[in-house]
Formats: structure tokens, C-alpha cells, sequence
């Protein structure tokens, strides 16, 4: 539970984290804009082919290829964004950071129907996914605003 709250804070985090540093690459707004709308769209498809594969090949295997992939994406995004790389450049990184974004909420989910015995129990570990998930994603942008008023976007 622990860790997929871990994992799932990054959600909350990507919008306001991408736009503002693509904003600081470009100079634009507009253009960062575009940037996280590539992102966002990205994951939106990109959820949808990980749902499809986790239930032909099982949440574990996905869900670290996603990873595996998910990590040096944004990693040469911020180091492209870093080097002021044009938009279009950054676009492209960003969907691939976003399509593989790992998709930890449906399978936690999931997973909760195998590991609690009654409804009842079954009932209440949705609603500690429910509430965690949505504690990440509201916590997540002022995490953004410390490192932003610490270091840089």
C-alpha cells in the first residue's frame, strides 16, 4: 500500500511539474502547453494499452516494463529541457514519458479483491486506495512548489 501511494504521487505531480519546465525551456507558455497535452495524451492511450496487456500478461511484468522505460524518459526530458531543446523535441520525449507512466491504481485495486477475505474487508482497502490515491494527487503539486522554490522548475 505504502508503495503504491509512493508510486502514484508522480500523477499528481506531472501537470504543473512538466508545464513549468518546459515553460523555463521555451520561454512559452503556449508551447509548454503543448508539451504536457503530448504527455497527457500519451498516458491517456498509453493506460489503456497497459490495461490490455496486464491482463493477458499479469501487473507484474507490465507494470516493471513500464518502468523500466517510464524512468530514462523523464530523465531526458528534464536533461533536454535543461539543454533548452525545441519544443517539438521535447513533445516527443514527453510522450514517451507519458504512455509510460505506470498505471498503479487499477492494479492495487485488483489486487485488494485477491487479498481481502470478506466484502467487508474488500470494501474498506477500496476505500484506503480511493483516499491514498486521491491524498497523492492533491499533496503532489505543493511537493512541486518546494522543489520549484528550492531549486528550479
Amino acid at each position: 500500500m505504502l508503495l503504491s501511494i509512493a508510486g502514484t504521487i508522480p500523477i499528481g505531480m506531472f501537470g504543473l511539474a512538466i508545464l513549468l519546465l518546459a515553460r523555463d525551456a521555451t520561454g512559452s507558455l503556449a508551447e509548454a502547453g503543448r508539451i504536457l497535452g503530448a504527455f497527457s495524451l500519451a498516458n491517456a492511450f498509453g493506460s489503456v494499452a497497459q490495461g490490455r496487456l496486464m491482463d493477458r500478461l499479469g501487473q507484474g511484468l507490465v507494470l516493471r516494463a513500464v518502468a523500466v522505460c517510464h524512468v530514462p524518459a523523464l530523465i531526458v526530458l528534464v536533461l533536454a529541457a535543461h539543454e533548452h531543446a525545441a519544443g517539438w523535441q521535447l513533445a516527443i520525449i514527453a510522450v514517451c514519458g507519458g504512455s509510460t507512466v505506470p498505471q498503479l491504481p487499477a492494479p492495487m485495486r485488483s489486487l485488494w479483491s485477491m487479498l481481502a477475505d470478506s466484502d467487508e474487508q474488500r470494501e474498506t482497502a477500496y476505500a484506503m486506495v480511493a483516499i491514498a490515491f486521491e491524498i497523492s494527487v492533491v499533496t503532489a503539486p505543493a511537493i512541486v512548489a518546494v522543489i520549484v522554490a528550492i531549486a528550479s522548475p
